[in-house]
């Protein structure tokens, strides 16, 4: 878990009137999902047949917190002497950049090895595509993007600042002067291409997941789906929708919003087998409305989903890689 949120769950448990609902540890975080994703694809892999290195990208890496629980994982397991590893961490606002990069060193990994990318989540490959939104060093930085600005849960604040300016037509000194940067946007493909297979997918791209893998995505986005189905044997994903508490279908229980809906029954039809699917309630669902129970229901009990979160393990993926497998050793046998 995030130092500050542990830091902040254990102040909470001694200021029993700072919030409006109880926090008695261990509270039930929505992080709890995105551990246990890191850690099965860790386990998954240590248990497989190897000769190939642990290789995970996480998308949206901030300090690359789920890079480093995996890795750690991974020595815990496998021993400091016997690891192997290819990491790929991108991150688009300029001002984490240097914590990064210092955060990966302080903690042993080789950095020809973990690759940091300075840029934008898109579905193209373009120099200077995007501009930086947000508070730079701090949370919930996004990009907004010319191209795709009818996809961002933010357009209006990208739109007020002038942000979705296509690149000839930026006035750059007053996007500087409201806190943006301008940033390269990378595509899916271009991030998976140096990778035979890759064992685990994080992206919290704030909006960006909807771009790539919803149905009705642009043809270019097409791409980043037949290049996950390849390639990628697990993935978790926040959602980063708006509460719809009329969303869900058969998944109503979970009270999915009619895009995550939409996300699940995507990967669905393309061989993918859900591991979580935590709808979101917003950063103050669950305070505001505790009356009419919107947290969210979990194994460890009810949750809040500030930001929603998918999960899904590639079935058509691990079944062919296991018929490769019995093949391999039938023909050793031979």
């Amino acid at each position: 878990m995030r130092v500050q949120l542990c830091d902040l769950l254990r102040w909470a448990a001694g200021n029993k009137n700072a919030f409006p609902l109880s926090l008695p540890l261990p509270v039930v975080a929505e992080e709890y999902f995105e551990v246990v994703d890191t850690l099965e694809a860790v386990v998954e892999y240590v248990r497989g047949p190897r000769g190939r290195s642990f290789t995970m990208l996480e998308i949206g890496a901030g300090f690359g917190y789920w890079t480093l629980t995996a890795h750690a994982a991974l020595r815990q397991l496998l021993g400091p002497a016997n690891l192997a590893y290819e990491y790929t961490l991108v991150e688009i606002d300029f001002a984490k950049q240097q914590s990064l990069r210092s955060t990966l060193s302080l903690n042993g990994l080789d950095k020809a090895r973990a690759r940091i990318v300075h840029a934008a989540m898109g579905d193209r490959d373009e120099a200077g595509g995007a501009v930086q939104n947000g508070n730079p060093g701090w949370y919930a930085v996004y990009s907004c993007d010319s191209v795709q600005a009818q996809v961002h849960r933010d357009g209006n604040a990208c739109a007020s600042k002038r942000f979705f300016s296509p690149k000839e037509a930026r006035d750059m000194i007053g996007i500087r002067r409201q806190g943006g940067a301008v940033a390269d946007v990378i595509s899916l493909p271009t991030l998976l291409a140096p990778y035979a297979l890759v064992d685990f997918v994080d992206m919290d791209a704030q909006g960006a997941e909807w771009l790539l893998f919803n149905a009705t995505a642009s043809p270019a986005a097409l791409l980043a789906r037949q290049a996950l189905d390849a390639k990628v044997l697990r993935v978790h994903i926040g959602t980063h929708d708006e509460p719809d508490e009329r969303g869900g279908g058969h998944l109503g229980m979970r009270r999915l919003s009619l895009k995550e809906a939409a996300l699940v029954e995507g990967f669905e039809q393309r061989g993918w087998s859900p591991s979580f699917l935590m709808g979101v309630t917003g950063d103050q669902g669950c305070t505001r409305d505790a009356e009419r129970g919107t947290a969210r229901r979990s194994p460890w009990g009810p949750v809040c989903m500030a930001d929603g979160a998918l999960s899904f393990v590639n079935e058509r993926l691990r079944r062919r890689l296991a018929k490769r497998q019995r093949r391999a050793d039938g023909a050793e046998r031979r």
